[in-house]
């Protein structure tokens, strides 16, 4: 298994992975393309490991589709729910915050997201915010 300096950087390699097996480049999964939850998992969460048809319904449901239903990697929000779920299955739950798997989701279909921040600067006193801060 594999280790990474941060959450983010483990659910981006995550979602990258799951990109490979979408668009068979991953040679783990013999180029071929595994589009659906089921084909996925199979690859993902081996019987010999995990109670794989469990994993595949219960991340089926998550999703709202059929465990042969093709998905839609290359939407974010698809990509970030099918992380979310497999930490969740994997950990028992899932401690990390759903803005920051979207961001790795982001990254990993190239949506951007990942270096985007969002600052909210409240000033007050006046209508002109020079007037809350000196400059110099």
């Amino acid at each position: 298994f594999a280790r990474f300096n941060s959450a983010f950087e483990g659910f981006a390699a995550l979602g990258k992975q799951i990109k490979a097996y979408y668009n068979g480049t991953s040679k783990a999964a013999g180029y071929q393309k595994l589009q659906s939850v089921e084909d996925i998992i199979s690859r993902f969460a081996p019987a010999s490991e995990n109670n794989t048809q469990a994993y595949i319904n219960k991340l089926s449901k998550m999703l709202g589709v059929g465990r042969g239903d093709s998905l839609n990697i290359q939407d974010p929000q698809v990509l970030a729910t099918l992380m979310n779920g497999i930490t969740q299955i994997e950990n028992g739950k899932n401690p990390y915050a759903p803005e920051m798997v979207l961001k790795a989701a982001q990254s990993a279909v190239g949506a951007g997201g990942s270096n985007s921040s969002v600052f909210n600067i409240n000033v007050q006193g006046g209508g002109d915010p020079r007037n809350g801060a000196s400059y110099r």
